[in-house]
């Protein structure tokens, strides 16, 4: 059984964070990196850029996270969104994407655009830093190729 949570995190002190890069986004999530199962969540933009809200939209499980299109755009329609980022974790580590990730992801891509909703990227992350990010992609995913995708290392804060 898959269970749905919405949990608005409305950002109303201070000027509001723009993401930029997968980095950005890899930061703003890194709290994914521990979980000890898969979790989505939805970064909500508005025009600018600016993040609105940050929402945890589906719990899974060691691995496996249940990813609806059309939940995840009934959070960013409701959060007045007009681009998306859509993040997840990986709890074994390695943020290389499932063929079921990449799948899904170009299907919320095609609905993103029927609504006017902008999919920036999509952010699986790992541990230690890696991730691997949908947008770093030269052409849409196709289930075929999942081998040899991009995946990228942030530095953790701190961290010589």
């Amino acid at each position: 059984m898959y269970e749905l949570t919405v949990n608005i995190h409305r950002l109303r002190d201070g000027p509001l964070p723009t993401l930029a890069s997968a980095g950005d986004v890899v930061k703003l999530f890194a709290d994914l990196a521990s979980c000890d199962r898969e979790t989505l969540c939805i970064a909500c933009l508005d025009a600018r850029g600016q993040l609105i809200g940050r929402h945890t939209a589906f719990l899974g499980t060691t691995d496996t996270v249940f990813m609806n299109p059309r939940e995840i755009l009934r959070t960013a329609l409701l959060a007045m969104a007009t681009r998306i980022i859509v993040v997840h974790n990986h709890p074994s580590g390695i943020p290389t994407p499932s063929p079921e990730d990449l799948t899904t992801t170009g299907q919320l891509e095609k609905a993103c655009r029927m609504v006017g909703i902008e999919l920036l990227d999509h952010v699986i992350i790992g541990c230690d830093g890696q991730y691997w990010s949908w947008s770093n992609e030269e052409r849409p995913p196709r289930l075929s190729e999942t081998t040899s995708q991009p995946v990228g290392t942030i530095e953790a804060e701190g961290r010589g």
